[in-house]
């Protein structure tokens, strides 16, 4: 931004100097206050071009192919969405190269695009971006178009598209109010609560340490006493007295048992709405995966009689 406005909108140098020096001094203050932090010289932001490049000590980066993150607008912003954000930005780099747009977001890309660890979060400075692409990308084709691009926004036609869009925005901001944020686990713990409360319950989670994270309950979500383990199997003697609670969750349909037990898992809740689910299913196409479900641990007559 600096440079466009040096450069293409030839800012005055006293502005431009007072511009540098207000950045200077916000990146001082974060390196001072991460020093601080961390008792010693911390420059976090060279440490994660530094951890992009070079990966983590404490795990492998995934890396993937430059143009990944291309593939990613189109799937995570939905096609519709995402070809025309592409091609609009396309449009600017040809027919307004000098726009402001261009300069902040080009650099931006061009770093990440470079860096072989890609996560879809790290666009995320652009996103808000996307509408303003949009709008001058379709102002630039009119200016050098002016007779097609009257053809093409037609009432006949932008209409349609028009209400087309909005649907998809009002189905995406459903599934964004009505649905609990990430595994859905405050769901989970609002039924725990609801069918079981003030009562100690015992969770089994069917995962391992590096899956738990998503949908492990905070000790402040479940009643007083309540315990945890991690479970390889569903598949295991249920105490006599069924006190605590014994809970499982998981998120695979539960495996037969190769051995007959006392007791049946019961589905109690999922974690996330059918409907959600479905959508969510859409949405992150190959990489979808089944909701995690919360079972109830019940002897044979009981399951019987339901």
């Amino acid at each position: 931004m600096a440079l466009w406005l040096a450069i293409i909108h030839k800012e005055r140098p006293r502005n431009l100097f007072h511009l540098v020096i207000g950045m200077l001094a916000m990146m001082l203050s974060g390196v001072a206050l991460d020093s601080w932090f961390y008792n010693g010289l911390t420059l976090t932001a060279w440490n994660y071009v530094r951890m992009g490049i070079d990966g983590h000590a404490g795990g492998v980066f995934l890396n993937y192919p430059w143009w990944y993150y291309f593939a990613w607008v189109v799937k995570y912003a939905v096609p519709v969405f995402g070809i025309p954000i592409l091609l609009a930005f396309g449009t600017l780099l040809v027919l307004r190269p000098k726009s402001i747009i261009v300069w902040v977001t080009l650099p931006f890309l061009l770093l990440h695009i470079l860096l072989p660890h890609k996560e879809l979060r790290f666009l995320w400075p652009l996103a808000e971006l996307a509408p303003w692409i949009l709008v001058l990308a379709a102002e630039a084709c009119i200016a050098r178009w002016p007779g097609r691009m009257e053809a093409l926004l037609q009432r006949s036609i932008m209409v349609p598209i028009g209400i087309f869009l909005m649907a998809i925005n009002v189905v995406a901001l459903s599934v964004v109010a009505l649905t609990p944020a990430g595994s859905g686990r405050t769901r989970l713990a609002a039924q725990i609560r609801d069918r079981w409360p003030g009562e100690a319950v015992h969770l089994n989670y069917l995962a391992d340490e590096r899956t738990v994270w998503e949908i492990r309950l905070p000790s402040f979500y479940l009643p007083p006493g309540s315990t945890h383990t991690l479970a390889s199997t569903p598949c295991f003697p249920f105490p006599a007295d069924a006190r605590p609670v014994e809970l499982l969750v998981a998120q695979e349909p539960i495996p037969l048992c190769d051995f007959k037990m006392d007791g049946t898992w019961l589905e109690v809740s999922s974690a996330l709405p059918l409907w959600s689910e479905l959508l969510m299913r859409m949405y992150a196409w190959e990489d979808a995966r089944p909701a995690w479900k919360l079972y109830e641990a019940v002897p044979l007559e009981a399951a019987g009689a339901d």
